[in-house]
């Protein structure tokens, strides 16, 4: 049966995507299909108000802008109604069935798309990324709940990390030719909080050194868009969708990156010279700039290893690297979160708007820190009773 006819009215074919997506699901009654379809119905609706067309987004990969995902969570908060004037707000149980249902379609749709492509894997690792962006916008906007806790690496996650990583460690899982590269990706996660799509657009001159004449010699790690498109190999070049920025780094990550380039880069040999001017390159034996997908793969088998003896790592994925970031200049800059600022900081290194209030979100281990300092205190009280 056709489920969505009544959208589209009678001059024109069913939509064929929608009623795949709903034909593919079982045991389930039709008013329940019914139901979801009204969901998928109310995401083509917002999709043809604003000219966004869903299925190219997904075949693309190009995926959603900051701005049309704040745009698509206000729509699934209002109500269908009549008049545009009569605005109401759907109930925190619907608005959570909206959201679980469009990213739910639009995984379908990826899905759709990969099965024609050559690099498929990289596609879906790339397409993913900015679904799971997605989710945290829409989830962060639930009017109840709030946002979902963005928490970092435990300081046994850590230490295993770093253990594991060192590319003298004979434990190293990885092959000596991309060791060097493994922890400077990993150190370069940690200590600057930069998006996976930022590491993977970073150019070999993106280190910049000045002297100040208060603090002596400065390092910098400049952070931009990729810019470098016309010259970019990969299938799915990283789109950071950031703020132009430099990020103050230690004179040792500094030493890193200049090690890296200086030997770690050029022991590929020729091919590595050849290649495009990213900082990282994959392990081919025609190097070519890194892709999200290998950086999860490296990940992923870290993680593998690590929890061999026993479970330490939870879920290593790239955006946990950040989070612990914020924790971390959270926790050494000890000021009040709602000060002018703290908010200026923590906007500028994390590259978003100067209104924007996404740091909030990732505060909350740091948060349950002051709140057990501060128990300490007051039981250390008790016990001097």
């Amino acid at each position: 049966m056709i489920l969505l006819d009544y959208f589209w009215g009678s001059v024109s074919l069913p939509p064929l995507y929608p009623n795949a997506y709903f034909t593919s699901v079982f045991n389930q009654a039709f008013q329940t299909k019914r139901r979801r379809a009204d969901m998928v119905v109310n995401l083509l609706n917002w999709s043809e108000k604003t000219g966004l067309d869903l299925f190219e987004r997904m075949k693309s990969a190009q995926g959603f802008l900051h701005s049309e995902m704040q745009a698509l969570s206000y729509h699934l908060f209002v109500k269908n109604t009549k008049s545009p004037e009569d605005i109401q707000y759907v109930s925190h149980k619907t608005y959570q069935a909206r959201c679980a249902e469009t990213v739910k379609y639009l995984k379908f749709l990826m899905n759709k798309c990969a099965d024609t492509r050559r690099d498929r894997q990289n596609y879906i690792d790339s397409v993913t990324s900015n679904l799971y962006e997605l989710n945290d916008v829409l989830t962060s906007h639930n009017s109840r709940r709030g946002a979902a806790p963005r928490e970092g690496l435990s300081h046994s996650e850590r230490k295993l990390l770093l253990s594991l990583i060192a590319p003298n460690n004979p434990d190293n899982p990885f092959q000596t030719r991309v060791r060097e590269r493994n922890a400077l990706i990993v150190q370069l996660l940690l200590q600057t909080g930069i998006r996976i799509g930022e590491l993977l657009a970073l150019r070999c001159d993106c280190c910049v050194s000045e002297v100040d004449i208060e603090f002596g010699m400065q390092h910098f790690l400049r952070v931009n868009e990729n810019l470098f498109l016309d010259e970019d190999p990969r299938s799915i070049p990283p789109e950071a969708k950031t703020q132009t920025r430099m990020i103050p780094i230690s004179e040792g990550l500094a030493t890193l990156i200049d090690s890296y380039i200086k030997k770690g880069r050029l022991f590929r040999g020729r091919e590595a010279r050849k290649a495009a001017a990213f900082l990282f390159l994959n392990s081919n034996k025609k190097p070519s700039p890194l892709s999200y997908s290998a950086v999860c793969r490296m990940l992923s088998r870290i993680e593998k290893v690590g929890n061999q003896k026993r479970t330490v790592f939870q879920s290593l994925f790239p955006h946990r690297f950040r989070y612990s970031f914020f924790e971390d200049i959270t926790r050494a800059m000890n000021l009040n979160s709602d000060s002018e600022e703290y908010k200026k900081v923590m906007r500028y290194l994390g590259g978003w708007s100067s209104v924007s209030e996404q740091h909030k979100l990732y505060a909350m281990k740091q948060i349950r820190f002051s709140a057990h300092l501060n128990l300490q205190k007051l039981h250390e009280e008790y016990i001097a009773y």
